[in-house]
C-alpha cells in the first residue's frame, strides 16, 4: 500500500485543526470546557471578580475569613458560585421608600 500525501491550503489546515480541537475537547475526561455564560458550580477568580466587582486581594481576605467557599486546583483558585451569591444576598439592602406626605410636611416646616 503506497502512502499518498496531499498538500492543503492554510485555510483548510486551520479548519481541520479547529475540528480536531473540538473533538479533543469533547473526548476529554472533564468534558467540554464551559463557556463564559455557563459558570457551573465552580467559577474562576476572574469570574468572581467580575461578579462582585472586588479585587483578587479582597476575595483572598474574604476566603481567609471563611466568608467564601473555594477550592484550589493546580495553584488556581475556584470559588463556589452559590457561596458568592449567598454572601451578596446576605448583604443586600433594599432601597428606602420615602413617605411623600411626611417629606412634604418637613419641607413646609423648613
Amino acid at each position: 500500500m503506497d502512502t499518498v500525501f496531499k498538500l492543503i491550503s492554510e485555510t483548510e489546515y486551520n479548519k481541520l485543526n479547529e475540528k480536531l480541537d473540538l473533538i479533543l475537547q469533547n473526548l476529554s475526561p472533564l468534558g467540554p470546557k464551559p463557556s463564559g455564560d455557563d459558570l457551573g458550580k465552580w467559577i474562576t477568580e476572574k469570574q468572581a471578580q467580575d461578579i462582585t466587582g472586588k479585587k483578587a486581594s479582597t476575595l483572598w481576605k474574604m476566603r481567609c475569613k471563611g466568608l467564601l467557599a473555594f477550592t484550589k486546583f493546580n495553584n488556581k483558585v475556584f470559588y463556589d458560585k452559590e457561596s458568592i451569591m449567598n454572601l451578596m444576598d446576605a448583604n443586600r439592602q433594599d432601597a428606602f421608600k420615602v413617605n411623600t406626605a411626611s417629606a412634604n410636611q418637613n419641607n413646609k416646616r423648613a
